[in-house]
């Protein structure tokens, strides 16, 4: 049975979703509550980038306060699971990569389960994780580094931010299709790792392509190739780690918006608005091209169709990693 704090909630998120979708930035605000967007990596980092986009996209449009939290640790699941013990009143919202789906795997302390304790309510972008390495590494293909971690088993090393990232994950599909021996180093962020990679501490790393850009475009480091399934708009030169000769290496990356899941289906509903009208915008597309990803306007039974396929195919990935070991 609907309650009264739900119709509030709904009738909150209505007034929202108007503005933002009319780009009205007279309107009134839907309440003097911020909206707060939950992220699960460190300032700078792909998810922080595109969730403050957003984020300033549905303030301006809205007149609401919209703030953005950086809850980082344990790979993103402390970021996942405070989403999911949030007021289900549509006020905080997490913004999150795919890899929330292997969280009950990989952090089991945490207690989430990424199916009955949050609900996706808007997809906000698709991008991809490039391989980097330093200028002065001495690598210049994926094949560089795969011979020479065969040739010293055990004794190369990557960074990444932390375990259940996708640049982790990014990382692990490649040694697992190259049957290599590595090094693992976890760090707090995406801008942590490459910052490794630049010092020489680490061979090399995976990064988001927004974060990665402008070490790249500096040169200090060198983008060897992109983990996703194809090119990245903004490093088309780049092959991809199937082209670079690794089959099934690939992982794709996508940035989804999530609630918890008591959330009434009408508050959902408003939040699925809000979010795709901010990232239907032209500025948001210009953004969001110049940073190598690319936005999302799906609606919500779409948004949610498509996680539930990704859940089983992350799963089954997962557990042919597992055999693979």
């Amino acid at each position: 049975m609907t309650t009264r704090r739900a119709l509030l909630a709904a009738a909150r998120w209505t007034a929202l979703a108007l503005a933002c979708a009319g780009g009205a930035l007279h309107a009134q605000p839907s309440g003097d509550r911020a909206l707060r967007l939950i992220v699960p990596t460190s300032p700078g980092s792909s998810a922080d980038v595109g969730a403050r986009l957003v984020g300033d996209r549905i303030q301006a449009a809205s007149a609401r306060p919209v703030v953005v939290e950086n809850k980082v640790g344990a790979g993103g699941s402390l970021a996942a699971a405070y989403v999911a013990a949030a007021a289900p009143n549509g006020d905080t919202v997490g913004i999150l990569g795919n890899t929330y789906q292997l969280f009950a795997e990989e952090f089991p302390s945490q207690k989430f389960d990424p199916v009955k304790d949050v609900v996706p309510v808007a997809l906000i972008s698709r991008g991809a994780n490039v391989l980097l390495v330093a200028s002065d590494s001495g690598y210049g293909r994926v094949d560089d580094i795969v011979r020479k971690a065969r040739s010293q088993p055990g004794r190369l090393s990557y960074a990444s931010a932390g375990i259940g990232s996708s640049t982790y994950h990014s990382a692990e599909r490649l040694r697992m299709a190259s049957g290599l021996d590595l090094i693992h180093i976890p760090y707090k962020g995406s801008p942590e790792a490459v910052q490794e990679v630049i010092a020489g501490r680490v061979d090399f790393a995976f990064a988001p392509v927004p974060v990665a850009l402008s070490f790249i475009q500096g040169g200090r480091v060198k983008a060897v190739a992109v983990s996703a399934s194809r090119r990245s708009a903004q490093l088309p030169d780049v092959p991809t780690t199937v082209e670079a000769g690794v089959p099934d290496s690939s992982y794709d990356t996508w940035l989804v918006a999530l609630v918890p899941a008591r959330t009434p289906r009408a508050v959902q509903l408003e939040l699925n608005r809000v979010f795709t009208a901010a990232t239907a915008t032209p500025e948001i597309h210009a953004k969001f091209a110049s940073l190598g990803v690319e936005p999302e306007d799906a609606g919500l039974d779409e948004t949610q169709a498509f996680v539930a396929r990704e859940y089983q195919r992350a799963k089954a990935a997962r557990a042919r990693m597992a055999n693979a070991k």
